[in-house]
């Protein structure tokens, strides 16, 4: 599951049931995963950009 977020590089938004596999069961913690890394990945690239 995770190896849908190799490569991601914050520049298209990553939408769980669309872009992300969802984990039957695992609801909330596929949404918060996926938000981390959206959020992460920003804010990476806002440090190395400077």
């Amino acid at each position: 599951w995770l190896k849908q977020f190799q490569g991601y590089d914050g520049t298209r938004p990553l939408t769980v049931g669309k872009s992300i596999d969802a984990i039957s069961g695992a609801t909330v913690s596929v949404f918060s995963i996926t938000d981390d890394i959206q959020e992460k990945t920003r804010l990476l690239k806002k440090i190395v950009s400077k």
